[in-house]
């Protein structure tokens, strides 16, 4: 299996390998340099 190299941030904070985590409407989420912000309608 390969791992992230980049690591993936929900709000700034740094996720665990396998560990789902809800986001929710205004939520920050990171790939490495990529950031996007999830707006639910």
């Amino acid at each position: 299996m390969r791992r992230s190299t980049n690591g993936t941030r929900v709000n700034g904070r740094a996720l665990s390998p396998g560990q789902p985590v809800a986001i929710a409407d205004g939520d920050s989420v990171a790939f490495g340099p990529v950031q996007f912000v999830v707006k639910i309608e």
